[in-house]
């Protein structure tokens, strides 16, 4: 059967809190995992755990969606803690905080995502076969995800893949070992290794795209689980970022032709702010909910009750986003009418706060977080409340685009004007900076969404909006690489 989302859904439950210990340690303990292998529920709660830790504050559920990923894509102010990371200011003792703690926490996932693929085979007894191979591509995907996602944020933009420098470990055991970070090519050989491993699992089994006669998943809830459709759209995105234009292609318009999903209509963005669906849930491939994400906005932004804001009223900086205005040529000249005005992205996720500030989060006291992913029980169901969007339609639909610009650039514009039009966005003729669209609408689109910097650093784009008074913002290639932390600059298998 198919599904029209797919949501990672990370419930705190009575089976979590028995794993709770397993979580907390590092990849350098040992661990008793008697109870954890003797049977196939236990291998379920470690999955589980894997999927609960990706959705940790440090990770999807804070820095990686909507915290340092979007200051330093330029797309907001936080609190103070952040404002080095906005600055590119790598170097504080802050942002090397915040970055240490994102690579370290990766790591932590992977290992524990490890431990299911070092230890399942020696237990198939214990599995009915179509769960051993849903169970290992869950896996295979998540391993893979995850160092993809190390490798744009701390290596070098891919350009042609040739550059030998070492880049990232790509670990695949769980065990006492300093894996030698890889040359490029390297990383991204493994990421599809992995990638291909879940896709053939997962064509046999996936209940969404077959039968599937387990007992540990339930064929109903595929939209919780990392399934085949999230497999191809992550394969997308790999592709388009090695600049592999008819793969990127291939496995886009496979997830837009094939995964059961729909546009966001009218009627869900109708009611009270938190009554719409904000997210356009219909639309995502795939997602986290994180159960703990209001408490993640309080204790990161509390006590900076005006700082998380988009511009000041002076600067426009969501109005020129958004193009209800278009940034005049020279920073000192006033902007001029656009054509986004009516734009359901503008409208419903851009609000005017008590200071005149055109904001992401309507925030007068600590009970209001960032309104996009704070919808009430409204048009989104409870397991889609608090979700944070992971892969969405549109990007992929983008990645279409990108892929057909110099092959069929009509199709590359249809894809555009598409999205578009359903967003209630006038038309013009893009023809003449078909890539230049492209990047606007998919800052649009994924906006707080932890892409816009991936994006930004795979075209190595060195002028980008931003929220000061000039309008734009020059990068350097630099800008665009976190820095390795201290502990695995002086220990780690960095080859000379």
């Amino acid at each position: 059967m198919k599904n029209k989302i797919f949501v990672l859904i990370i419930v705190i439950s009575q089976s979590f809190f028995a794993c709770s210990d397993w979580l907390d340690v590092s990849p350098a303990t040992d661990i008793d995992l008697k109870v954890q292998v003797t049977s196939a529920d236990g291998f379920k709660e470690m999955l589980n755990g894997v999927y609960l830790s990706m959705a940790g504050q440090s990770l999807y559920g804070h820095q990686l969606m909507y915290g340092a990923l979007e200051q330093a894509a330029q797309s907001h102010i936080g609190s103070a803690t952040y404002f080095p990371i906005a600055d590119f200011n790598y170097e504080s003792s802050a942002a090397r905080s915040t970055i240490s703690s994102i690579w370290s926490n990766l790591y932590k996932t992977v290992a524990n995502d490890n431990l299911i693929l070092d230890n399942i085979d020696a237990k198939a007894e214990l599995f009915h076969q179509d769960d051993l191979k849903l169970m290992k591509a869950e896996a295979f995907a998540i391993r893979a995800f995850i160092h993809f996602d190390l490798l744009r944020m701390f290596g070098d933009a891919y350009v042609d893949g040739t550059n030998e420098d070492p880049q990232i470990p790509y670990v695949t055991k769980y065990e006492r070992a300093r894996y030698p970070h890889l040359p490029i090519a390297g990383v991204y050989e493994k990421i599809l290794e992995d990638l291909d491993a879940a896709q053939v699992l997962l064509e046999e089994v996936d209940p969404i795209v077959g039968s599937y006669a387990g007992i540990l998943f339930d064929p109903n809830e595929r939209m919780y689980h990392m399934n085949y459709y999230a497999v191809l759209a992550l394969k997308a995105r790999v592709y388009i970022t090695m600049n592999d234009k008819p793969n990127a292609l291939l496995y886009a318009e496979k997830v837009i032709n094939e995964f059961d999903w729909e546009w966001v209509s009218p009627e869900r963005l109708n009611g009270s702010d938190d009554q719409k669906d904000l997210l356009f849930v219909n639309e995502l491939v795939a997602a986290l909910n994180v159960s703990n994400l209001d408490d993640y906005y309080s204790s990161n932004f509390g006590e900076y009750e005006y700082q998380y804001h988009t511009a000041t009223s002076s600067d426009n900086y969501a109005d020129i986003v958004f193009e209800k205005l278009v940034a005049p040529a020279v920073w000192y000249q006033d902007p001029t009418p656009g054509l986004g005005g009516n734009d359901w992205r503008y409208l419903n996720l851009m609000k005017t706060n008590q200071l005149g500030q055109r904001s992401v989060s309507i925030k007068y006291d600590q009970d209001v977080p960032i309104q996009k992913y704070f919808s009430d029980l409204g048009w989104v169901t409870f397991m889609q409340h608090r979700t944070v969007p992971l892969i969405r339609i549109t990007e992929l639909m983008l990645i279409a685009a990108e892929a057909t610009i110099e092959s069929d650039v009509d199709k590359a514009i249809g894809y555009v004007n598409t999205i578009k039009e359903r967003r209630d966005v006038e038309l013009s003729d893009i023809t003449g900076d078909v890539l230049g669209a492209i990047v606007k609408e998919f800052r649009k689109e994924t906006y707080l969404e932890g892409q816009t910097f991936y994006m930004y650093k795979r075209l190595q784009l060195l002028n980008i909006p931003t929220m000061g008074t000039k309008w734009t913002r020059t990068v350097t290639p630099e800008n665009y690489i976190f820095p390795l932390p201290d502990n695995e600059l002086e220990f780690g298998n960095i080859p000379n």
